[in-house]
């Protein structure tokens, strides 16, 4: 993985996805409705590709999900859209209360009680190098959240975030009885040293000035500065489609 062609092991695959749509022949968005289960709320479901074991046991859990339930309305469709991220009416609520599947402690971000949107890490062979007086690290983090935000929700504020850092993308040609979506960790990682951290927190949390974001930042097609997705994800090299 990476520019440095580490050997990594998986140490977490989790993300939530909102704004699900299909579009139609006519070039309409027509959102799907999604089912409530314990992966999915009427707004989120969350994507989790790991099993908790492996170098996945100290952080993961045993069941997975990897389909988005939902029912749209008759029609022709030909292509979706969606975004990597938790709305911000649901994301900054305490995790402990929250319904399934927003209960996860693993993915609670700490700011303002909002959520961690994507949950990322490999565990590179020898580990991760930081600069002095900080130890090596084990474990080369990208965490995608809401950033520079305000406001307290336990007491009842309402919280606005500077950069929201959601992820949007969209496929013009997808059906979904013949296709899947693909997350390409390689890709993801493609611009990045996993071996060595340059400075802010291990590998990117989503830091403007973090040093690693910038890459991870550009894959997704997000602005680092404003944390605005750049022309809906147009050029993302993240997620792509292939056969069932």
């Amino acid at each position: 993985m990476g520019t440095s062609q580490a050997t990594v092991d998986l140490h977490d695959l989790r993300f939530y996805v909102s704004g699900v749509s299909l579009i139609n022949d006519k070039g309409e968005a027509v959102a799907v409705t999604l089912d409530v289960n314990d992966w999915q709320t009427k707004e989120v479901t969350l994507i989790d590709l790991e099993d908790g074991t492996g170098a996945c046991a100290d952080a993961g859990t045993q069941a997975q999900n990897t389909q988005i339930k939902g029912t749209v309305p008759a029609g022709t469709y030909k292509g979706v859209r969606m975004t990597v991220g938790v709305p911000s009416s649901v994301n900054h609520t305490d995790y402990a209360v929250a319904p399934k599947p927003l209960d996860v402690q693993a993915l609670a971000w700490s700011w303002q009680a909002g959520r961690k949107f994507a949950q990322i890490e490999v565990n590179p062979v020898g580990g991760v190098a930081r600069p002095a007086p900080a130890a090596p690290g084990k474990t080369f983090y990208v965490h995608l959240g809401s950033t520079g935000c305000t406001g307290n929700p336990v007491t009842g504020e309402t919280v606005s975030c500077a950069r929201p850092d959601r992820m949007d993308f969209r496929f013009g040609d997808f059906n979904a009885g013949t296709q899947k979506v693909v997350l390409d960790i390689a890709q993801l990682l493609q611009g990045s040293n996993v071996k060595e951290d340059l400075g802010g927190a291990a590998g990117c949390m989503s830091g403007a000035t973090d040093p690693e974001c910038v890459p991870i930042f550009s894959a997704l097609k997000i602005d680092l500065t404003t944390g605005r997705s750049i022309n809906e994800g147009s050029g993302q090299t993240v997620f792509r489609t292939e056969a069932k």
